[in-house]
């Protein structure tokens, strides 16, 4: 895979934040989650074999990798 073909991005809302790699071109698009204590690195293998053919949305799960724990509540 390419440097230029991975991209990182942020969703931030009010409280939270979630983490998320764009990898690949491909016209199949793949939408994975990680396990308890992984993060979204963890499909890297997976990537390099089938990123030709394929995008990748690799999110990190709240309080993994680079997404946020969610904010207490202020009310």
């Amino acid at each position: 895979v390419h440097r230029a073909d991975v991209n990182f991005s942020l969703i931030q809302r009010e409280g939270w934040s979630l983490a998320y790699r764009r990898v690949g071109r491909g016209p199949n698009v793949w939408l994975t989650f990680h396990g308890i204590g992984q993060n979204s690195h963890v499909f890297e293998p997976l990537t390099g074999a089938i990123a030709p053919t394929a995008t990748f949305l690799h999110l990190d799960l709240p309080f993994h990798g680079e997404s946020a724990a969610f904010a207490q509540p202020t009310h």
